[in-house]
């Protein structure tokens, strides 16, 4: 036999075979690690569209102010109490049932570790005594603005801090 031959067909020596579970180990980790940052990729890019869509939900669809106020960031919370906001709902509540299925979310651009800007268009449907009517917002609506906070999103302004009702949502409708 050549000395080539031998060497292609030397049998493992027990160095290589103490080094093969801790480089299947390594390969593992860096696998795992580039699939957690993937993943949490695509939860921060879908987030603000999501935030903004769970926003007008619960405050329009659910009525549920607490949760809406939640979602807004600190310094919003600073310029509207939880009880304007309250007070908001309850007066969309007496005017009737509202419904967002219509509206589309389109995120416009994205800084990770800063703000977002989201545009809502499309259709908000009103329902009274039994008569539909549909309120358009258009595609040239002013975007709302959402910022990081933590690893979530967090609204930067109400909609509801300067006019009342679904006045303020609808004026998204005019542009800016």
């Amino acid at each position: 036999m050549e000395p080539s031959e031998r060497q292609l067909t030397m049998p493992d020596t027990p160095t290589r075979q103490r080094w093969r579970p801790r480089i299947v180990m390594v390969y593992a980790l860096i696998g795992a690690l580039v699939i957690v940052l993937s993943s949490l990729a695509i939860v921060h890019y879908s987030g603000p569209p999501a935030t903004v869509r769970t926003y007008l939900s619960d405050l329009l669809e659910k009525q549920d102010a607490k949760s809406g106020y939640g979602m807004l960031c600190n310094s919003t919370r600073s310029q509207i109490s939880l009880d304007q906001v309250q007070a908001i709902v309850d007066e969309n509540r007496a005017l009737a049932p509202i419904h967002l299925a219509g509206l589309t979310y389109t995120l416009l651009d994205e800084n990770f570790f800063g703000d977002a800007h989201v545009r809502v268009s499309g259709k908000i449907t009103f329902s009274f005594n039994g008569n539909i009517q549909n309120t358009p917002i258009p595609a040239a609506a002013k975007p709302i603005t959402v910022r990081t906070a933590g690893l979530g999103w967090c609204l930067t302004e109400s909609f509801f801090s300067t006019s009342a009702g679904l006045s303020a949502l609808v004026s998204l409708g005019e542009t800016s």
